[in-house]
């Protein structure tokens, strides 16, 4: 990704070593929250600018699991299945740790 250095320096510092560490060491990442990987990043941008093959950069570069889910797949018209959808999804994630879950397109049905 070139003409990207600080973008990559920034994803690298706050997300990419942050997985790494936890992955090796978690008793320094229970001592230390700075140590800890986000709980959620927003990408955002329009079609095409790019937003999955950062997820999926990101998620190789960390040696991460790597979902990338439809928002579609998780509205469901049956009242509570959209939660047990979701639920699943978080439930593999957690089997296959470091994880990271790519929501593609939420703002169509939710902006």
């Amino acid at each position: 990704m070139g003409g990207c250095d600080s973008l990559i320096e920034e994803l690298n510092d706050r997300i990419i070593l942050p997985l790494k560490i936890t992955n090796e060491h978690q008793s320094l990442v229970r001592a230390s929250a700075l140590l800890s990987p986000p709980k959620g990043v927003l990408l955002y941008g329009p079609p095409g600018c790019g937003k999955t093959l950062i997820a999926k950069a990101l998620a190789r570069a960390a040696e991460a699991t790597f979902i990338n889910l439809q928002i579609s797949i998780l509205t469901d018209k049956w009242y509570g299945e959209s939660q047990k959808l979701a639920a699943a999804v978080f439930s593999l994630a957690e089997k296959f740790q470091p994880t990271i879950i790519f929501i593609d397109e939420i703002g169509e049905d939710w902006g």
